[in-house]
């Protein structure tokens, strides 16, 4: 186990969100001058952005920053200070912009990293009830809102041989509230009410099991947990459990009406365990566990029945290889596949896309040290919009990737991973 007291800081992005300038001064333009330190480091960024009189839309004015840091911790904390000006021509004075500071303590908080938190000045004044970040002192001649993307995950001194692989899932079109994150299970569940504070709800979940040498920022338990999230409200539950347990929970809920809506599952000292998101929104699903051969026969009466799965993963108890499912009701043409290698999952997705059909859900899986996949396709209008599957080799590029497709105005839609030390 490598703990380590170095973090890579990456401001991914900026969105501003209130551009106005001071009553009176000329042009349709602010020239925003702003300067990123991260535990002493320094970096710049200058950028003319349209005024607006109030707000600016969802989805307007983001800029790709991409700004990297990589700096010891001070006192076990990173701390985000930014600060700047609004440039105005002679004889018009500069004006201050809103600073920020975001402090953070990663061994406690996150010890695998976090990705994708965010920050913005509203929130820091209060505006959500958010209270991770401290602002300076509020002055009232400042002008200007802005949200941050941020992530800080840990480095090793001696560098990593990341032998893991991740799948994200990107889906184009631009969704303002979009995150995602990467934890072990203490971190994982302490930070979902940052989260829902920032108005985002748990969407996806998978899990893997953490390699021994991976970096962290302190001694953490041998499971990694993944997560995307989006805007959402209202009620919102998660559960993990062993499956009888997990089972009765779910049965629990759906009489109250609360629907689950994404499912994941792995093998632990001898246990199945289930674990899944539940929302107030729609009808209940129908929870399916079967083994391979089974679940594909279940799944063709379900599908003639009118049912459509919308959530998979598979495990593996030793014997024989399960999947676990969610159905929902609805009259849909849908594709199965439960055992795709990667070459023949990408050859077929365009022929899939012209059909109207696109990628649901999917988990990744080790075979004979072979990288093997189940997915699900449910029709979709040719109009809705591509997305894209990828595969990375390393935590680092997956950074990489994920903030490259959001500067493209696509959000991330799914993620898992796969090891050839993972069980089979």
């Amino acid at each position: 186990m490598t703990v380590t007291n170095l973090a890579r800081v990456t401001i991914h992005q900026i969105r501003v969100d209130d551009a106005h300038s001071v009553a009176g001064e000329p042009g349709s333009f602010a020239e925003w001058n702003l300067v990123f330190a991260v535990n002493g480091q320094l970096a710049f960024w200058r950028q003319d952005v349209p005024l607006s009189a109030g707000l600016i839309g969802p989805g307007s004015n983001i800029y790709p920053l991409s700004m990297s840091f990589v700096v010891p911790l001070l006192n076990g904390q990173v701390r985000i200070r930014i600060s700047g000006d609004e440039i105005d021509d002679w004889p018009n004075p500069d004006d201050k912009i809103e600073p920020m500071e975001v402090l953070r303590n990663p061994a406690e908080e996150f010890p695998l990293g976090a990705v994708w938190q965010s920050a913005s000045v509203s929130d820091l004044l209060g505006a959500n009830g958010t209270t991770n970040w401290s602002p300076y002192p509020r002055d009232t001649e400042t002008i200007g809102g802005y949200t941050i993307w941020y992530s800080i995950t840990p480095v090793a001194a001696e560098g990593w041989d990341d032998t893991r692989q991740y799948i994200p899932l990107f889906r184009e079109g631009w969704v303002d509230r979009n995150g995602w994150s990467v934890n072990d299970w203490t971190g994982f569940t302490k930070n979902q009410d940052d989260w829902i504070a920032q108005g985002l709800r748990l969407r996806r979940v998978s899990s893997c099991l953490t390699d021994a040498n991976q970096p962290r920022f302190a001694n953490t338990n041998s499971r990694t947990f993944m997560g995307i999230y989006s805007a959402g409200s209202g009620p919102w539950q998660f559960w993990l459990m062993d499956e009888p347990n997990f089972t009765h929970k779910y049965n629990d809920l759906s009489k109250q009406k609360i629907r689950c809506d994404d499912i994941f599952c792995y093998r632990e000292d001898g246990q199945t365990m289930l674990g899944g998101t539940f929302s107030g929104d729609g009808e209940p699903t129908e929870l399916v566990l079967l083994p391979g051969e089974k679940f594909e026969a279940d799944w063709r009466q379900r599908r003639d029945n009118r049912q459509r799965l919308v959530s998979i993963d598979t495990f593996h108890d030793g014997k024989l290889r399960w999947y676990v499912g969610l159905y929902e009701s609805g009259d849909y043409d849908q594709l199965l596949s439960l055992r795709d290698t990667w070459k023949g999952l990408i050859d077929r997705k365009g022929e899939l896309r012209e059909k109207g059909l696109r990628m649901e859900d999917y988990a990744a899986y080790n075979e004979g040290g072979e990288l093997l996949l189940c997915a699900i396709w449910n029709s979709q209008p040719k109009d809705s919009g591509q997305d894209w599957i990828m595969q990375e080799d390393s935590f680092s590029n997956l950074e990489s990737r994920i903030d490259f497709n959001w500067s493209l105005g696509r959000h991330i839609q799914g993620l898992d991973s796969w090891s050839k030390g993972d069980p089979e």
